[in-house]
């Protein structure tokens, strides 16, 4: 890179460069970018309904990638998954200190209030059925939590709806796929 100053040839000025788009204010103190979905603006309520979808989405694209690298052997179907998978967690990075100050899993109504117990699974097909309404849910959850205010500027609802998408369709294949191994 160019360590020279920047020269206005009209005035013989010396100009900065521009910043990056993507440089934002980081509040050290916070622990968090100063922009608009922090925590000033988003309730914690919020963020843990993030933090669990987000969660609850990786695990289950976790599972479907197991299944399509060990069971089925295909890289295509994995590519797919492993895609999505780190977009989530990139895009969660900067959001970090906020998601996980809101978690509250000794808290969670859902850990052990009287739930029925989770089948079991008949077979790998039932298992990947399971795991991709898993995924599709919490994308589905994400996708509107980032039409809130304030959670526009941690989530963009149509990356995450064309995901949804994207899940709906490895779904199919993934189920067909098994289905024709009968596993």
């Amino acid at each position: 890179m160019n360590d020279k100053p920047l020269l206005n040839s009209a005035s013989s000025a010396v100009k900065k460069p521009p910043k990056p788009r993507d440089e934002r204010p980081f509040d050290f103190a916070q622990g968090h970018s100063k922009r608009q979905g922090d925590r000033k603006t988003v309730p914690a309520a919020v963020w843990r309904t993030a933090d669990v979808n987000i969660n609850r989405a990786g695990e289950g694209l976790r599972l479907l990638e197991d299944l399509a690298r060990f069971i089925l052997d295909d890289e295509t179907l994995c590519k797919k998954l492993k895609g999505i998978r780190h977009y989530l967690a990139t895009a969660s990075a900067p959001w970090h200190n906020e998601l996980i100050s809101s978690r509250d899993a000794a808290g969670d109504l859902g850990r052990e209030a009287g739930f029925e117990e989770t089948p079991k699974r008949e077979d790998m097909v039932s298992l990947a059925r399971a795991n991709s309404k898993r995924v599709q849910e919490a994308l589905r959850s994400l996708e509107e939590l980032a039409k809130l205010p304030g959670m526009d500027a941690a989530l963009d609802w149509a990356r995450l709806k064309e995901h949804r998408f994207t899940a709906y369709d490895i779904e199919k294949e993934i189920v067909s796929l098994l289905g024709r191994r009968a596993l």
